[in-house]
């Protein structure tokens, strides 16, 4: 328990409800993708139920921020666990004809996801600070890590043991009871009320540079990161065939990241996060065009082990710092609810950009040549991610 000796109690319930809610949705969230190529074989179908959550979430963003400034962002948590807990209830109950729904399912979801992380954003924000945010954010980091490394590995194990698709069953019942305990343990975090007028366009026209190429970067990190929320674990499942294969495969990739997040809680410090976050785009070009080159379980296998290593260089440091730039430009009133709200528009017109382009090129077969020329689409986006760090800057010094 040393090393949760810097968080307070709020934070260790925050850690351990986001830790929760992870292994919950890493049990379901890749073999929800699984499920339903198994039942259509239509690549068209995973794009439109991907697509439609994307384009639902900054639209929920947009409500509970107003719910988080006029009540409290702990009743937008727990309205995201309950609405992940009947998503997974109505798959349970429809099973096979969920593919027949993708649109109000994937919107459904959605709404859950956008309530919960504004939630848990508003929440990471008020329970730390800049000298503790980057360890924080290290710890959450590791936390989601190890539950994402052992989830899949759990869910591949016991639907590759059960008959027909009688396991995905079985996991999603377990995502629901995980809920449920995640639901009650919310009620163990603090509230805080936040009265005052709801300002989301003051801060989307803001002119402040810092702010604004914020924005840029994580709408192209939404474009870098969008189609993945799937492709990677659809590849490695027609690699393979197998969904403990999968499982393996994520075991595998979460190792990396765990050690990966726990490592970057100690060596992040405020001053070094660009040279993390220009890393991580260097390595993220390289994992493009690995999989460019090969799409065989060479590729797959490279790319996994690169983004499993290096995705953490971003996210971790990143969060950290846009926290710092919502924090130095609200010197007069408090808003950092409409910052956060703010920087889910662009990240999810980024992802809805990349998943469009996926559902465009690829059509309803997984083609090699069509998913090449996808991938080059993409290889720019980290490359601009650094581009746009680099004119940054706290007190006239250029941080990147």
């Amino acid at each position: 328990m040393q090393i949760l000796k810097k968080i307070g109690g709020g934070g260790k319930i925050l850690l351990l409800v986001h830790g929760l809610l992870t292994l919950g949705i890493q049990l379901s969230n890749i073999f929800v993708n699984i499920y339903l190529w198994r039942v259509s074989k239509d690549l068209q179908v995973l794009a439109i139920f991907n697509l439609f959550l994307f384009s639902v979430v900054p639209i929920t963003f947009l409500f509970s921020g107003w719910l988080a400034r006029n009540y409290d962002r702990l009743w937008c948590i727990r309205i995201g666990i309950i609405i992940h807990t009947i998503f997974y209830l109505i798959v349970l109950l429809i099973k096979q004809d969920t593919v027949n729904y993708i649109i109000p399912l994937g919107m459904f979801k959605g709404i859950g996801v956008g309530f919960y992380h504004l939630a848990e954003h508003v929440l990471v924000f008020d329970l730390t600070e800049d000298n503790t945010r980057d360890y924080f954010n290290g710890i959450n980091g590791f936390s989601a890590s190890f539950f994402g490394m052992i989830a899949p590995f759990i869910s591949g194990l016991i639907i590759n043991n059960l008959p027909d698709l009688q396991g995905y069953m079985v996991i999603f019942g377990i995502t629901v009871g995980l809920f449920i305990g995640v639901e009650i343990l919310s009620f163990f975090i603090h509230p805080r009320f936040c009265p005052g007028p709801y300002c989301v366009w003051k801060v989307l026209k803001n002119p402040d540079p810092n702010w604004r190429r914020v924005l840029g970067i994580i709408g192209f990190y939404g474009i870098r990161t969008g189609i993945f929320s799937f492709l990677t674990a659809l590849l490695v499942f027609l690699a393979s065939g197998r969904e403990f294969i999968l499982g393996s495969f994520s075991l595998g990739m979460g190792v990396l990241t765990l050690i990966s997040a726990y490592a970057l809680a100690y060596l992040v410090k405020p001053d070094k996060r660009p040279c993390y976050i220009h890393t991580s785009s260097i390595m993220l070009v390289g994992a493009l065009l690995v999989l460019l080159w090969r799409s065989d379980w060479i590729g797959i296998l490279v790319f996994g082990v690169l983004t499993g290593i290096f995705d953490p260089f971003f996210d971790i440091p990143f969060e950290s710092l846009s926290f710092k730039v919502i924090e130095t430009d609200t010197i007069d009133e408090d808003l950092r609810i409409e910052y956060i709200v703010a920087r889910e528009i662009p990240l999810n017109l980024g992802r809805i950009l990349s998943i469009l382009l996926f559902y465009l090129l690829l059509g309803h077969e997984m083609d090699v040549t069509r998913l090449r020329i996808y991938l080059a689409f993409l290889i720019p986006a980290p490359i601009i991610i650094s581009i746009l760090l680099r004119g940054i800057k706290f007190s006239n010094n250029n941080i990147g």
